[in-house]
């Protein structure tokens, strides 16, 4: 008996340090995350100025037209079509996600419409859908690539 209690101390001891040790990992993942978002918020600012330094404020950022781009999301190749107006992105169509869930391609419309509202796929990606959105934002960028991004 006094075997057993001793066995059981110890399944709880090492149950209470997993669970210690999880709630310090997750701790430590939102402070990483949290400081990955600083840093894309300051490498904006920093091309902001730049630009603003620079006086290519006004010039287009992309040339005028449709460009393809492919990337891989959880299903496999996507295959966008960014439009361009104005040195402006304009719209995103997913032209191919054969092997993605309806369900994620679905989800990837509020990723299109960020990616519009920023003009660039410096964006957050659709929760639950982190693959797939992936995917589409290195789709979108291999698009503006070919836009000679300016």
């Amino acid at each position: 008996m006094k075997m057993f209690m001793v066995k059981m101390i110890n399944c709880i001891l090492i149950i209470m340090i997993l669970f210690s040790y999880q709630s310090y990992a997750s701790k430590k993942e939102r402070d990483v995350l949290a400081f990955n978002q600083k840093v894309k918020i300051a490498r904006k600012e920093w091309e902001k100025e730049s630009i603003r330094i620079s006086g290519e404020q006004n010039a287009p950022k992309y040339a005028d037209g449709k460009y393809q781009g492919k990337g891989i999301g959880f299903g496999g190749k996507i295959v966008v079509e960014v439009s361009v107006c104005n040195g402006e992105i304009d719209d995103v169509e997913i032209i191919s996600a054969k092997k993605e869930t309806p369900d994620y391609v679905e989800m990837m419309n509020a990723l299109i419409e960020k990616i519009v509202d920023a003009q660039g796929t410096e964006v957050d990606v659709v929760s639950g859908a982190t693959f797939s959105s992936n995917g589409v934002l290195d789709a979108v960028d291999d698009a503006l690539s070919k836009a000679g991004n300016k």
